[in-house]
């Protein structure tokens, strides 16, 4: 591990990247030439070792069930794309002791069994795991995932579906029913819901990857589904966010949430010819040599509907410098209030990674 990744959590604190509350400058007549350019964060890498370092682990979401952090893969029975398989769980404590210390400590994630159907022959077309989300108190044990099917290109969907967690931790079994079939926005090949989010334990909203598409003005919605039988609630409206939005944190007290914004230029039906977040905000100032966006944008929920959190501006990730090199993070925690977990599928490989407030 380079040098680069070894700062103490104080010294990351301080020197890394500036407090993300401040209100961005206003370039709405100005996009990308001339705006202003932002400080960014540097994804701090944990040792994440055993069969959950593996690139072929190919991770889809984060999410905390009580006090251990969960890794969702797409495929848990990696390399098969069959039934069965493992999620991987880690404890908070490990974490704070890496984020502390990221040279000294490695983390070797629980591997916890699958039961599941055989999604192959339920669903002609799937395409694995996306979201994962679990409820709180005494429903914390419970959770939500989110499959993607896509049994033409272009046809792709999604399927929601409830878990159950044992006490322990030895057991993560996936029910068939209730379930509930989400279209696709977007019709954008390879493109479902990639997001989940739960609100008070009693309803549950789910994010298309593609929110913009190149050539509609138009935002996208999060469809409201109530947390108990699927039943349709609704849609919030979404703000223009383009590219894709990979995973989300939990709502926190005030209604706010984190997700990842990213966009790999080979996207092509994903490129947006303004990008209002950074016309808004300014823009990363890696970002200014690059095609490519790597950033954490806070949300809030405001009477059904999602918008922008007031005064906060996105966190914007410093780039790597190999241009055809893309970071594909795709899941987000929380760590307490110190700041973000993040995680890649396998491009460029399996990274955890720490990026403070």
């Amino acid at each position: 591990m380079k040098s680069a990744l070894r700062p103490t959590l104080l010294a990351t604190l301080m020197g890394l990247m500036t407090p993300h509350c401040t209100q961005g400058p206003d370039n709405s007549s100005n996009l990308y030439t001339g705006i202003d350019t932002l400080p960014e964060a540097i994804p701090i890498e944990l040792q994440l070792e055993g069969e959950a370092g593996q690139r072929d682990a190919q991770f889809s979401g984060l999410a905390w069930c009580g006090d251990h952090l969960i890794l969702l893969p797409q495929y848990p029975a990696f390399p098969s794309r069959g039934s069965g398989g493992h999620l991987f769980s880690i404890k908070k404590q490990d974490l704070l002791s890496a984020v502390k210390d990221p040279s000294k400590t490695v983390l070797i994630p629980h591997k916890i069994p699958v039961e599941s159907p055989n999604f192959l022959a339920l669903y002609p077309g799937y395409e694995g795991y996306e979201a994962i989300t679990f409820g709180t108190g005494t429903d914390s044990l419970i959770a939500w995932v989110t499959l993607e099917v896509e049994p033409s290109e272009g046809n792709a969907y999604g399927i929601l579906l409830r878990g159950r967690m044992t006490n322990n931790m030895t057991t993560f079994t996936i029910d068939t029913l209730p379930n509930a079939r989400i279209a696709s926005q977007s019709n954008v090949p390879n493109m479902a819901e990639e997001t989940l989010l739960l609100i008070n334990d009693s309803t549950v909203l789910t994010f298309h990857e593609a929110n913009a598409i190149s050539g509609n003005s138009e935002s996208g919605v999060a469809h409201c589904l109530t947390a108990s039988d699927f039943e349709p609630c609704g849609t919030y409206p979404i703000p223009v966010i383009p590219y894709r939005i990979t995973d989300a944190t939990e709502v926190d007290s005030a209604g706010r949430f984190w997700v990842i914004n990213m966009f790999y230029p080979g996207e092509k039906e994903l490129s947006y010819p303004s990008d209002p977040i950074a016309n808004q905000f300014g823009i990363g100032s890696s970002h200014t040599s690059h095609q490519k966006v790597e950033r954490l944008l806070e949300l809030e929920i405001k009477e059904n509907r999602i918008d922008l959190a007031e005064d906060c501006r996105p966190i914007y990730l410093s780039l790597t410098t190999a241009p055809g090199e893309s970071r594909n993070w795709e899941g987000i925690a929380r760590l307490d209030s110190l700041g973000l977990l993040i995680i890649t599928d396998t491009y460029p490989k399996t990274i955890l990674a720490f990026v403070p407030f």
